[in-house]
């Protein structure tokens, strides 16, 4: 099989794997990073604009820092806050690495996976 045949055939599917996260033409994602710091949650947000959002918008840091409300189990929690909007919101996750990437170490990302 020649090269652009190949690169035709697999082209719609990269595109048909991207579309549900595309919004329709002339429509856009609405969303927030919420202030879980003060108790806030996905849902909280729904509730109180009348409609549900399609992404939520949290953070994490793998570098060590671990502050309370950066930890890595927080996704769990991330998770479970999304599935009580009872809607099909999206989960963007910021993974920052507060003290540079080499401080990011294999046991800080085995334990954010086993979270």
């Amino acid at each position: 099989m020649h090269f652009s045949t190949l690169l035709l055939l697999l082209v719609p599917v990269q595109i048909l794997c991207l579309a549900p996260l595309e919004p329709p033409t002339g429509k856009v994602h609405s969303g927030a990073w919420y202030d879980r710091n003060n108790s806030d949650t996905p849902k909280a947000i729904n509730d109180r604009i009348g409609k549900k959002l399609r992404f939520f918008q949290t953070d994490i840091d793998l570098s060590g820092v671990y502050k309370p409300w950066t930890a890595p189990s927080l996704t769990d929690q991330f998770l479970s806050q999304l599935n009580d909007t009872g809607s099909n919101a999206h989960a963007y996750l910021t993974i920052y690495p507060f003290l540079g990437f080499d401080a990011i170490t294999s046991e800080s990302v085995d334990s954010w996976k086993a979270a």
